[in-house]
């Protein structure tokens, strides 16, 4: 077997930054070169292009280590690997669903610090930056009535005290032709784990799964999974209303499973009204952590660990528990993925 794609490359950068208020011209304003070293897995290009069928792929996350905001463009042939350099923090950040534009916050969960939110062109050569400004924490693209938006909330802070969360705010802004528009706010509460594009259900966590639902006019608040402690909630973006969530190891979890299982070592996967369907047990010797759905799709992006090093990037298919690594390296945080088919 050949050993892996080692890809470490240095490109030279432009960068601009813009608030959403300005209307004057975009300045762009050139940043440091930057270095980035990851191992692109053997068999991660044929098994996208080849067995999952997609015409392009594009992957995003956090490295650690630096703070930086780093992407990789695969190809059947190769991989482009680029760190973008800047003063900013980024968490959580995550490919619009034209694969164009990545937007992130600089606070992540469950942390109760200020955030902002921005928005980043996608590319190799040259990227412009736009600010929404905050506070505003943990963006996730949708497609509502046709249109593109964001949603985001004003706190990414644990939920535990109910004074805390609802002070706390979800809004949704349209995104079109790399400008804002103008902020709306939609729940109260910090319902960040993800919004169904009917509004009917909004999801959060942690340190509870706290739950919205619409049904016939009807709107109420609750807690799901026995009120045990969770996190890395993320609510399915292709109409199926599933939630996916890491827990402790709780009762409820273990019975479903018919296992005992440590802490993140199991993605549990829930219906529209908060019954477990799912359990994916986590590869050797790997715990999960930051598990994201893919969009529109039957697959999750998830970070692996071995104790406090995020060391791998799966891909799993949740139809069958199966996983395949599409990235290694050390500090590869909150990780998310485009597919093109």
């Amino acid at each position: 077997m050949k050993s892996p794609l080692i890809v470490s490359l240095v490109f030279s950068l432009t960068f601009g930054l813009v608030s959403c208020s300005e209307s004057s011209p975009l300045q762009v304003q050139p940043l440091p070169t930057a270095e980035t070293a990851v191992t692109i897995e053997e068999n991660a290009s044929a098994y996208l292009f080849d067995s999952l069928k997609v015409s392009e792929a594009r992957l995003v996350f956090r490295n650690d280590s630096t703070g930086n905001l780093t992407y990789i463009r695969f190809s059947r042939d190769s991989a482009q690997a680029v760190e973008f350099v800047s003063e900013l923090n980024v968490y959580h950040p995550t490919i619009s669903p034209d694969g164009k534009w990545v937007a992130f916050g600089t606070s992540p969960e469950p942390v109760g610090t200020y955030s902002e939110v921005y928005v980043q062109e996608l590319g190799p050569e040259s990227s412009t930056r736009v600010s929404l400004g905050g506070p505003a924490a943990i963006p996730r693209w949708r497609i509502i009535n046709g249109d593109t938006v964001l949603i985001y909330v004003t706190s990414a802070g644990v939920n535990r005290k109910d004074d805390f969360w609802k002070e706390q705010s979800t809004y949704m802004v349209s995104f079109k032709d790399g400008a804002f528009g103008m902020p709306q706010k939609i729940l109260e509460g910090n319902y960040h784990g993800g919004i169904s594009d009917d509004m009917r259900l909004a999801v959060t966590g942690a340190h509870f799964l706290r739950v919205h639902t619409k049904i016939q006019g009807e709107e109420r608040d609750t807690i799901w999974y026995d009120s045990s402690q969770i996190c890395n909630v993320s609510l399915s973006t292709d109409g199926s209303l599933r939630t996916i969530f890491l827990d402790l190891g709780a009762e409820r979890g273990r019975i479903f499973s018919g296992e005992d299982y440590l802490a993140h070592h199991r993605i549990l996967v829930a219906d529209s009204v908060g019954n477990l369907i799912g359990s994916i047990p986590s590869p050797e010797p790997y715990s999960f952590d930051q598990p994201e759905w893919v969009f529109g799709s039957d697959f999750l992006l998830t970070a692996m660990k071995t104790s406090d090093v995020h060391e791998t990037v799966l891909l799993v298919d949740i139809r069958d528990s199966s996983v395949h690594s599409l990235v290694s390296g050390s500090d590869l945080w909150h990780p998310d993925v485009w597919l093109q088919p």
